[in-house]
């Protein structure tokens, strides 16, 4: 009885543990998703800044 007396902290500071570091993975799978998201959009922006400078504006003369 002892023994599993004395296991209990033990498993707790495991499940601490645990849970700590599904914390920070966590954290740092958003962190990775948002920076590739914003890298695409980044990637459509440039193109789509490519094609207006290809496109000749032509203005009005009065």
């Amino acid at each position: 009885m002892e023994v599993f007396a004395a296991l209990i902290p033990l498993f707790m500071m495991f499940i601490f543990i645990g849970i700590y570091l599904a914390i920070i993975g966590v954290c740092i799978w958003v962190v990775i998703t948002f920076l590739k998201r914003q890298k695409e959009r980044n990637e459509t922006l440039q193109e789509i800044a490519n094609h207006l400078k290809s496109i000749q504006i032509v203005n009005k003369e009065e």
